[in-house]
């Protein structure tokens, strides 16, 4: 069996970081691991790829989520690749949750505020928003 490579960031401003230090791939793939009992691995994106919407046999209340998708987008934004529409994306979901995230934030993760933000106006992630907002965390979840 093929080993899966994480993706990572290649942008080297820590673009779409949140406060904790996470990139948007690993916020991403930890989001993608609530509904999949804590397993879930963004792989990274050869040249000319982009990430695509579940089909339907995959489809879940975490990755028909627009926080998922923005997340989704974003790792694929920094590591220098395009992302498909809302749209395309949400195609084949039964229920599609826009701006919320659907399932309880595990612990420790930091969600920053432009994973928030407004896709289906524009049917877009809007790369800009990152930039804008910064690393503003909109939950923060902490072992207590």
């Amino acid at each position: 069996m093929a080993q899966i490579s994480m993706a990572t960031c290649s942008m080297s401003d820590n673009w779409g970081f949140n406060s904790a230090g996470q990139s948007p791939c690993e916020i991403g793939s930890a989001l993608g691991g609530v509904c999949t009992g804590g397993s879930f691995i963004l792989p990274e994106l050869p040249p000319n790829n982009q990430y695509q919407g579940p089909n339907s046999t995959v489809q879940n209340s975490c990755r028909c989520s627009s926080v998922y998708y923005s997340l989704l987008s974003a790792c694929a934004y920094c590591q220098g690749r395009n992302y498909i529409r809302w749209s395309s994306y949400k195609a084949n979901c039964d229920v599609v949750y826009e701006g919320s995230f659907p399932q309880p934030i595990p612990i420790g993760l930091v969600v920053p505020g432009w994973a928030y933000q407004d896709v289906k106006t524009r049917d877009t992630f809007n790369a800009s928003l990152v930039t804008s907002i910064g690393q503003g965390d909109h939950l923060i979840y902490a072992n207590m």
